[in-house]
Parts: structure tokens; C-alpha cells; sequence
């Protein structure tokens, strides 16, 4: 079963999130993971994403024992987003099996300072 996360972060910034993928109580070992695509939609049931981050292109494997990788949001990706968006991580191994490791949403706040 997908890990829920929430995270709010500020429209036109940067931003890195950080998720442990658990397997039950422990850390699932990433060092199989051959992909990774992460999705940031309007709802669940967009036809296609707002951001989409893969592995070696947003997403990061930091600490493959401890199921721990990073998406990073640059502030082109964050600066024309607005309120609360779903978000989804899926992973796939070496076999080829495909899990959805992460659901959620994403809240952007608004900020006063315009991005460049």
C-alpha cells in the first residue's frame, strides 16, 4: 500500500522533498529500483501531469537500505502551480514490477515576492 505524504510548498520556489519508501514497518530497500516517475496533477484523475520528475531527472536515490530519495522542484516547475494538487511516486525494479510507493497532496502557497 502507497505511503500518504502532504507537503505545502511556496509557488516560484525551489523545493527539495524528502520521502522514505516503508514496506510495513521497515525501510524497502531501493538499490533494485530501475525508474522512477513522480506526478504532480490537478486531481487523481488528470489525464496527464503538471510536473513530472524520473529517476535522474528530479528524482534522487540518497540512501538506497534506508528507502530514502529526494524530488527536487525547481522554481520554473512550482512558479505557474496553484492550491492543492495530488501527487504520486511509483517505482519500478528490476523484474520490471511496477508500485505506486507514494500518494498525496501538494499545497502551494501563494507569495508576494514574484520569481524571476
Amino acid at each position: 500500500m502507497a505511503t500518504p505524504q502532504s507537503y505545502s510548498i511556496y509557488e516560484g520556489n525551489d523545493h527539495v522533498l524528502a520521502v522514505q519508501v516503508m514496506q510495513g514497518a521497515s525501510p524497502l530497500n531501493l538499490a533494485g529500483i530501475t525508474a522512477a516517475k513522480f506526478w504532480l496533477a490537478k486531481k487523481v484523475s488528470s489525464p496527464s501531469p503538471l510536473v513530472e520528475k524520473t529517476l535522474g531527472a528530479g528524482v534522487t536515490v540518497t540512501d538506497a537500505a534506508q528507502g530514502r530519495l529526494e524530488i527536487a522542484l525547481a522554481n520554473a516547475d512550482t512558479r505557474p502551480l496553484k492550491g492543492s494538487l495530488y501527487c504520486e511516486l511509483e517505482l519500478v525494479n528490476a523484474d520490471g514490477r511496477r508500485a505506486t510507493v507514494m500518494v498525496g497532496t501538494v499545497t502551494v502557497v501563494p507569495t508576494v515576492i514574484p520569481s524571476a
